[in-house]
Parts: C-alpha cells; sequence; structure tokens
C-alpha cells in the first residue's frame, strides 16, 4: 500500500468519485485484476465497486457460483483502453466517449450491464446519425439490442428512405433489420425505389458468397425469400408497377395478375399475399382564406417560392379554374430548386361549377428536403380564373411547416405573391 507524505490526507479534500479514482490508479486494495486483450495487459480493480455496479460482477463475485480463480479473470473481447474506460465510468460515473470509442464500450457496457454507461453510449450515437453512419448504427442497435437507438436509426431512415437505399451499408444490413425496416408504414418513399433498394440488398447478398455469379431474378427471389411479401407493390402506380416490376420475374405471373387485378380494380384474390396499407399520407397545404374572380392569363409567369419543415414528396398542386363555362386555360407548370428543373408538367385548366380548383399531379413524384427553398412556376394564356386572397405566408399541417416567400428571381410576373393569386395549395406526400 502506497503511504501518505503528504500534510494533509487526499481523502480530506477530494469528492468521492476522485477518491474511488485514486484508489484504481494507485492499485490501492485492489483484489481483482484483468488480463485483457491479445497481450493480457493487467489491469487491477476492486470487487466491492464492480460488485456494487454492475449485476454481472456481482453475480461472479458474490453468487453462489462464485469462485476463487475470478480474482484473475481473463478477457479477450475487449481492448485494454476500453476496460479502464468502462472501470473509470463504474467508478466515478463518467467516462469519456467520443466516435472511435462509443461501440466498443457500448458493447462492454453491454456485456457487464452497466446500463447508464449503456444509455450514454446510445445518447451519443443519436446524436451522431447521418445518412452516411445510419445504417452502421443501426446493425449496431440490433447486435446489442439497444431499443431506444435502434428506433431512432428506424425514424430517421424512414424520413431519409430513398437516399439510404442506394448506399452500400443498407445492403449489409442483416435479413431481419430489412424486415424491420420494410414493415414501417412511415417510409417516405415510393415502393418502386424500396423494391430497387431490396434487390441490390439480394444481389449483395449472393455476391458475398460468390462475387463473379451471375445473378437471376429468380435468384433474387430465392433470397429475398419472405421479405419479398413486405414489399408494398400495391401500392405502386400502374406506370411503376408495369414499367418496373411486371417486366421482371422475381414475381411469378400470377403474383402478378393478382397485383394487377388489384390496382385497377381493388380485386384481391382469396390467396392475395401483399399489404396495400399505404406507407404515407396525403397532405393538402393550402393557402388562401378567401376566393374572387378575375385572374387575368396572358403567358407572364405566377410565381411563389417556399420551403418544407419536414422532408416530404410532391405529389402536384391546386390550380384556380376557369370562371367561363366555355374555353379553357393552358400552360405549364414547373418546380426548380435555384437553377435546377425538377418537374415540369403541361396543363389544360377547365371551368368546375363546384371546386373553383382543380388537382394537377407531376407525372413523377419528386422528395423535397426540408430548408430548401423552392419554386413554383405557373405559365398560363386564355380565359380569366378564380384566384385567392388574404393569404397565409406560414401553413401548418399535421407535423409539416410551409412558409411561402415571393418570388425575386423571375422581375417579370403575373402577380401571384404569398397575399394573393394563384396556385391555391400544394399536394404533398409525407410520413405517416
Amino acid at each position: 500500500m502506497a503511504a501518505q507524505n503528504d500534510s494533509y490526507a487526499w481523502q480530506e479534500t477530494r469528492a468521492f468519485e476522485d477518491t474511488n479514482m485514486h484508489m484504481l490508479d494507485d492499485g490501492t486494495l485492489c483484489d481483482v485484476t484483468f488480463h485483457v486483450g491479445p497481450n493480457k495487459v493487467k489491469i487491477k480493480a476492486h470487487k466491492f465497486i464492480l460488485a456494487s455496479r454492475s449485476p454481472v460482477f456481482f453475480a461472479m463475485f458474490c453468487g453462489p457460483l462464485s469462485q476463487r480463480e475470478y480474482n484473475n479473470i481473463e478477457i479477450t473481447d475487449i481492448d485494454p483502453d476500453i476496460m479502464q474506460a468502462l472501470l473509470r465510468f463504474m467508478y466515478t460515473e463518467y467516462s469519456p466517449i467520443n466516435k472511435e470509442t462509443v461501440l466498443p464500450l457500448l458493447y462492454a457496457a453491454k456485456k457487464y450491464n452497466v446500463k447508464r454507461l449503456e444509455g450514454q453510449c446510445q445518447i451519443f450515437l443519436s446524436e451522431q446519425i447521418s445518412i452516411e453512419n445510419v445504417c452502421t448504427i443501426l446493425a449496431h442497435a440490433e447486435r446489442y439490442d439497444a431499443s431506444e437507438l435502434k428506433y431512432t436509426c428506424l425514424k430517421f431512415i424512414a424520413s431519409n428512405v430513398s437516399n439510404i437505399l442506394l448506399l452500400d451499408d443498407f445492403c449489409a444490413l442483416p435479413r431481419e433489420v430489412i424486415q424491420q425496416i420494410l414493415q414501417m408504414d412511415g417510409l417516405c418513399v415510393n415502393e418502386s425505389e424500396v423494391y430497387n433498394g431490396c434487390k441490390k440488398w439480394a444481389v449483395h447478398q449472393l455476391h458475398m458468397v460468390d462475387k463473379n455469379k451471375n445473378v437471376s431474378h429468380v435468384d433474387i427471389r430465392e433470397t429475398l425469400g419472405k421479405l419479398l411479401y413486405h414489399i408494398r407493390f400495391p401500392i405502386m402506380s400502374m406506370k411503376d408497377f408495369t414499367t418496373r416490376v411486371s417486366q421482371e420475374s422475381v414475381l411469378s405471373p400470377e403474383e402478378k395478375v393478382s397485383i394487377f387485378q388489384y390496382i385497377t380494380a381493388g380485386i384481391k384474390s382469396e390467396d392475395f399475399k401483399f399489404s396495400d396499407k399505404p406507407r404515407t399520407q396525403k397532405v393538402i397545404i393550402s393557402r388562401f382564406s378567401e376566393f374572387l374572380s378575375g385572374w387575368t392569363h396572358g403567358g407572364s409567369p405566377d410565381v411563389i417560392e417556399f420551403s418544407l419543415s419536414k422532408r416530404s414528396a410532391i405529389l402536384g398542386i391546386g390550380l384556380y379554374t376557369s370562371t367561363l363555362k366555355k374555353g379553357k386555360i393552358s400552360g405549364s407548370v414547373s418546380l426548380s430548386l435555384k437553377d435546377t428543373l425538377l418537374l415540369k408538367k403541361d396543363v389544360d385548366v377547365l371551368y368546375d361549377e363546384v371546386d373553383k380548383t382543380t388537382e394537377i399531379l407531376f407525372d413523377n413524384s419528386v422528395y423535397l428536403e426540408p430548408a430548401m427553398r423552392y419554386s413554383l412556376k405557373v405559365t398560363l394564356e386564355g380565359n380569366t380564373s378564380f384566384y385567392g386572397n388574404r393569404g397565409k405566408h406560414r401553413v401548418v399541417e399535421g407535423d409539416i411547416t410551409v412558409s411561402f416567400f415571393e418570388n425575386t428571381s423571375i422581375t417579370l410576373q403575373n402577380g401571384t405573391s404569398p397575399d394573393r393569386g394563384q396556385i391555391p395549395f400544394l399536394i404533398l406526400l409525407s410520413s405517416a
């Protein structure tokens, strides 16, 4: 035991956790030695502290199966620096966590059931989640049964799944995790992208066994197995199913027929195995409190800019209809992000006696990212139409907030603004 030569005892001036750490660092009264890692580095500790902080160590030292050989314990699956970090936390309730140590430290905390450290590791990882690393973190959360961390990862994936499906790390996820993702109702994505991502995952699994294998659709089906029935083919558009699925032989001819029957006529056969539950919900963002008549169209664009608080797909927009029963309004609708054209559609707007508005659906949906400023431009010619008045600069619908702004990039405009004009609503697709 080390002698005390100080004019005052170190026990008198330090907090409880500091005196604990002093005893550990000095090796004072240590009664257990760990031999850690491939080089069997010796790390000493106190059974009393370990048993008071870990049910695993308590059972080891105090349980009915406790043995004398537990005075020397070999640990081969934890590195010495991680073991020292684990002990530091058990002695002081604090241990630095960083990107390099968090995963092995989580493993060590899980192994010895140090719940408070396990929780801190999960919080640290939750704060680090990004598109690039979420699959890696999710795989570890699944391996260590870290339920809160796994929930956070899955929620993040639901909102960013279009980008994540393209990652190589997605293809490395285990089957049970892929199934959990496919079972989520809140995936904010076209189902055809889910299908493509699953095919890519299956090809990766096959190439892990034989990297030179020429993979067929039959191979993909066999590899997917029951995962195939978690892909929601019935909620695809007819165009997507026809062009992206039916021409391949991943599905059987009978399955293709049954899905075609459902998409076209809503008919379910007795052995229908695929879910038709929507993954997302349609959200209408209405801009105006009232409508008036007399908006003219002479070929100058009506433009409005907007941003979203949450990643969502835009399916289409609303336009005010003609005020006259005869004739029509014709032109185009486009969506841009700065100088990049994202969507464009030619339109004909007719008279509607009941609604005064009509839905214009784009041929394809595009996912819009939060905090980006998008521009909608409508260029029309023809009859006068109704128009909106008393506009809302900020619209909250469920958990989505949409903010509208004046357009500043186009000088010659037809007058639409956040306060009045055309484009009465947006049609969005958001996670349920």
